[in-house]
C-alpha cells in the first residue's frame, strides 16, 4: 500500500481529529494551570449604566459657575452684590465640578444662552485649560455692562458636561 495515496485519502480526517483534539485541550487549560498563572492578563471592568452615571459631570449655572464668587441671589439684587461687580477685566472663574479634569470657557453676549448652537461652536473652537477650582480670566469686552462666560466641563474618559455659565457685571468706574 502506498502512503502517498493513503495520507491523501485520509489527510481530511487526520486534519479534523487534531483541530478537536486541539480543542479539547485548549478548553480544558484553565483547569489544568495552577490559580493565579494568568495573572499577567488585564481583567477589565465591564461598562455598566452605573460606571456611565458615576462619570457624568454636571453643569449648573450659577452653582458649578460663578465669576468672582457672584451668585443668582446677588447678581439679581437692585443693586447688585458687591461680588457681582468689577472694575477689571480680570476676573477669578469659580469652578465647582467633581471628576472634571479640563474645561473650556467662552464669553458671549448676554441674551445667548449657553445652550446656543453659537455657544456649542465657539467652545468646540476653544482649547482646553487644566480643570482648578479658580481660574483667573480675562474678559474680552472692554465695554461697560453685564458680561456672561460658558463653560464646558471634560473628565477623564472623554465624558463632557452640559454647559452652564455666570455673569458679572464689569464697571470700570469703580462703585462709591
Amino acid at each position: 500500500m502506498d502512503l502517498a495515496k493513503v495520507f491523501k485519502k485520509y489527510t481530511v480526517g487526520i486534519l479534523l481529529i487534531t483541530l478537536t483534539a486541539i480543542i479539547i485541550l485548549l478548553a480544558m487549560v484553565p483547569f489544568v494551570l495552577p490559580a493565579g498563572s494568568l495573572s499577567f492578563l488585564p481583567t477589565f471592568e465591564p461598562v455598566t449604566q452605573n460606571t456611565l452615571a458615576a462619570e457624568t459631570i454636571p453643569c449648573t449655572s450659577w452653582s458649578s459657575v460663578n465669576l468672582n464668587g457672584c451668585t443668582w441671589e446677588m447678581f439679581s439684587n437692585n443693586p447688585k452684590g458687591p461680588n457681582c461687580i468689577t472694575s477689571s477685566r480680570e476676573v477669578n472663574l469659580n469652578l465647582n465640578a467633581s471628576r472634571a479634569t479640563s474645561i473650556k470657557w467662552a464669553e458671549v453676549p448676554v441674551s445667548t444662552s449657553c445652550l446656543d448652537s453659537t455657544v456649542v461652536k465657539k467652545l468646540s473652537s476653544t482649547s482646553s485649560i487644566a480643570y482648578s477650582n479658580t481660574r483667573s480670566i480675562t474678559l474680552s469686552s472692554s465695554e461697560p455692562g453685564d458680561k456672561k462666560v460658558c463653560v464646558q466641563f471634560y473628565g477623564e474618559i472623554g465624558t463632557k458636561s452640559n454647559i452652564c455659565g455666570s455673569q458679572i457685571n464689569y464697571n470700570p468706574v469703580p462703585q462709591e
